[in-house]
């Protein structure tokens, strides 16, 4: 992420085969998403399975990217940033 010069107006996490988190995971999203804040950067995941749901819950992090920004499918999620880029 760091080496593209220009800043995307939505960057989506896509967890599709993430099964588990441990603290350094939740630590590294939550500094993806202040970073994307610091930026304007629109920050959403998609395909969050169960476990690291619950992870994010049981850390805070999921209040600090918001559960609105937690969408469903990478279809749905997509779908989504279309509609907060109108």
């Amino acid at each position: 992420m760091q080496q593209i010069k220009k800043n995307p107006k939505v960057r989506i996490l896509r967890m599709r085969h993430v099964l588990s988190l441990d603290a350094t995971a939740l630590e590294a999203i939550k500094q993806v998403c202040e970073e994307s804040r610091k930026k304007g950067i629109i920050f959403l995941i998609a395909d969050l399975h169960s476990q690291p749901l619950v992870a994010m819950q049981d850390s805070g992090l999921l209040k600090e990217v918001g559960e609105e920004n937690v969408i469903g499918t990478l279809i749905e999620t997509l779908e989504h940033a279309k509609k907060l880029l109108k």
